[in-house]
């Protein structure tokens, strides 16, 4: 610092001159042009605003999935309970899904004097998926073919086990009768279940199931 502050100043002009030696002895700086500052800027704000606007995009993002599992419906209740309350006055509301087999239940009676009848459709009915509750003798004597008997949950399912039959059986709907399971009563000209393609061809030819009298789709 010799040469810059040789002597002690003492009057303003020695500090101005020593002043004008310390900038003289300092590095020059190469200050940007005004332009590129400016250009710099404005690169600086676009850089904010991109860097605002994807904070935002994610922000919301998050505020959407939440939204979505609040707000998401919950699996709907089934078709029959959803509809008890759209029937008119006086209708049962019934169930007319057409459930698949593996979840269609029976109960099998043997209605003729035939030994183990009942036992041997149930057999059959197992390997075809059906899930068997019952197998028992029917309290009495049926004479024709067979008579599917149910209720309100299950007028769906006693519409596909129709096809099982050919449309040959009878078909008895007890509106106060409750639960889906489908009793299946042999009779005297019950000869056997139809094949898978008879079956199949008996469900397209019989198109969706119709509600019994006094009751409504529900």
């Amino acid at each position: 610092m010799s040469d810059l502050w040789p002597n002690p100043p003492g009057r303003p002009d020695d500090i101005e001159a020593v002043i004008n030696r310390v900038a003289a002895a300092m590095p020059a700086v190469a200050w940007p042009a005004a332009a590129e500052i400016r250009q710099e800027a404005r690169a600086g704000r676009r850089r904010r605003v991109v860097i605002s606007t994807l904070a935002a995009v994610v922000a919301l993002g998050g505020v959407a999935a939440t939204v979505g599992a609040v707000v998401a419906p919950p699996h709907p209740p089934s078709l029959h309970m959803a509809g008890a309350a759209q029937c008119p006055n006086g209708l049962v509301p019934v169930n007319l899904d057409l459930p698949n087999i593996d979840h269609i239940r029976l109960s099998v009676y043997n209605g003729t004097t035939r030994p183990d009848l009942a036992e041997k459709v149930a057999a059959d009915l197992r390997i075809r998926k059906f899930v068997i509750i019952d197998i028992d003798r029917a309290t009495e004597s049926y004479p024709d073919v067979a008579v599917i008997r149910y209720g309100p949950q299950a007028v769906g399912a006693a519409w596909v086990m129709r096809a099982f039959f050919l449309n040959e059986a009878d078909s008895e709907f007890d509106p106060s009768r409750d639960g889906d399971v489908v009793d299946i009563v042999l009779g005297d000209r019950f000869l056997a279940l139809a094949t898978r393609t008879e079956v199949n061809q008996s469900i397209a030819a019989n198109g969706r199931p119709q509600p019994p009298a006094g009751t409504c789709a529900a």
